[in-house]
């Protein structure tokens, strides 16, 4: 919005654990539960009357994914899907995050040995794109990261 503060997000984490089921040879249904925590610098907008103000705030999101992987070959997937969020950021600056997301991703995995593989996966979460709490002008968090899972078989 015209006037209004900027928020920028520095470089956060996810931490987390995640479950998948197969359910044909090439789909399969995953979850988990993520802990997501990053810095917000909210820059107030311009004013020549007043000096350029910006803070840092931090934000803090628990988001559980349900998704589909679908393998293109032995090495690659695509996955998709919906993430239902809790913001449980103190100090909120922004619009409350709590509601339903959605994620995609890509990604391959390559097999260690029988009994562990390894998974780089890009992805991009959008959070709150169905709000718990309503607001005329919401801010969403859009967040993207690589993630990397080390399965056991």
């Amino acid at each position: 919005m015209e006037g209004a503060a900027s928020y920028d997000l520095k470089t956060g984490y996810f931490i987390g654990f995640e479950y998948s089921r197969d359910l044909t040879k090439k789909l399969s249904f995953q979850t988990g539960l993520n802990y997501y925590s990053n810095k917000v610098i909210v820059t107030l907008s311009y004013n020549p009357d007043k000096p350029n103000v910006t803070r840092e705030e931090n934000l803090e999101l628990f988001y559980l994914p349900v998704s589909l992987r679908y393998d293109l070959s032995n090495y690659f997937f695509i996955n998709a899907g919906v993430l239902g969020g809790i913001d449980m950021s103190l100090n909120r600056v922004m619009t409350d995050q709590s509601g339903m997301g959605v994620v995609i991703g890509i990604g391959t995995e390559i097999s260690l040995s029988d009994k562990y593989s390894i998974q780089v996966s890009p992805y991009l979460n959008l959070h709150g794109l169905l709000l718990v709490n309503r607001d005329n002008y919401p801010e969403r968090v859009l967040d993207a990261g690589i993630k990397l899972i080390i399965i056991l078989h």
